[in-house]
C-alpha cells in the first residue's frame, strides 16, 4: 500500500536528494472514502489503539503510552506553488512503525510523528 511502505520510500529519497541532516519527520495520512478497503481500514483503526508508539522525541527514540488518536494537528496536501492548493486535513497520532523506523534509519536530531485522518470528520471523533 501506500502507507506505510511507499512513504518510507519516498522519505529516504528526499533524505538522499536533501544531502544534509534530517532533524524532524511527520508523515501524514488522509483517506476519504473506503474504495473498498473498509476491513483493512477497521483493522488498523482497532489495532491502533492498543500498543504504545514508538517515535522519536529529541533524537532519542520514545515509546509513548496512550499517545494513538490524541495529539491533534493538521496537514496540507498540496505543494505550494504547484497550482490550486488541495486542502489541509485535520491528522491524530497513529502507531504507523515510519515514526520510529525511517528516524532511527535517518539518525534524525529531532522528532518523528505518524498521523491519520479521515472524512468525513466524525469518524475522528468516536
Amino acid at each position: 500500500g501506500a502507507f506505510p511502505g511507499l512513504s518510507n520510500v519516498l522519505a529516504m529519497r528526499c533524505a538522499e536528494v536533501l544531502d544534509a541532516p534530517v532533524e524532524n519527520l511527520r508523515f501524514s495520512y488522509f483517506t476519504s472514502g473506503l474504495g473498498g478497503s473498509g476491513t483493512v481500514n477497521l483493522d488498523i483503526t482497532n489495532y491502533g489503539f492498543g500498543p504504545a508508539m514508538a517515535r522519536f522525541v529529541d533524537g532519542a527514540l520514545t515509546r509513548c503510552e496512550g499517545y494513538a488518536g490524541s495529539d491533534l494537528g493538521t496537514a496540507d496536501y498540496f505543494l505550494p506553488g504547484s497550482g490550486p492548493p488541495g486542502a489541509t486535513r485535520d491528522v491524530w497520532a497513529w502507531p504507523f512503525p515510519e515514526a520510529a523506523t525511517v528516524g532511527e534509519e535517518l539518525c534524525i536530531s529531532g522528532s518523528s510523528t505518524a498521523g491519520m485522518g479521515t472524512s468525513p470528520g466524525a469518524w475522528n471523533w468516536m
